[in-house]
């Protein structure tokens, strides 16, 4: 996931689908659609985009890895900000906190933070604009 270049994204993520769907990889074929519907969000398609990443984020459960979904929820945060849902972006920023608490995984906290930031500024400069 190049999150600096969703375009990007959305291409490696594209081609990852299309593989792991023909071979039938599950589990890489639900950590693909997070990643596409991320990219599709970002790159002007919001709401197909959070339709994908939510779907793939089912799957990506299911398949019983638990590795990425705090990450797949700091991605569907930012995602929901493309549609100015702010309230359901800080929603699943909680999520990906609660994931990280604890977590020997968190090579993404990072990121996690900065959309956080994100969601805070976006829903000042909303109240700010009532």
């Amino acid at each position: 996931c190049v999150v600096d270049e969703p375009e990007k994204s959305h291409a490696f993520a594209n081609e990852t689908y299309r593989i792991s769907d023909k071979i039938e990889l599950r589990y890489w074929e639900a950590w693909s659609s997070v990643v596409l519907g991320w990219a599709e969000a970002k790159c002007g398609n919001p709401e197909k985009g959070i339709e994908r990443l939510r779907a793939g984020l089912e799957r990506y459960v299911a398949s019983g890895s638990g590795m990425l979904v705090a990450f797949s929820h700091t991605l569907l945060a930012d995602a929901c900000l493309s549609m100015d849902e702010v309230s359901e972006a800080a929603n699943q920023i909680k999520k990906a906190r609660q994931r990280l608490d604890g977590s020997a995984i968190g090579f993404h906290r990072v990121l996690t933070e900065k959309i956080a930031r994100d969601v805070g500024e976006q829903g000042r400069a909303g109240q700010a604009a009532q």
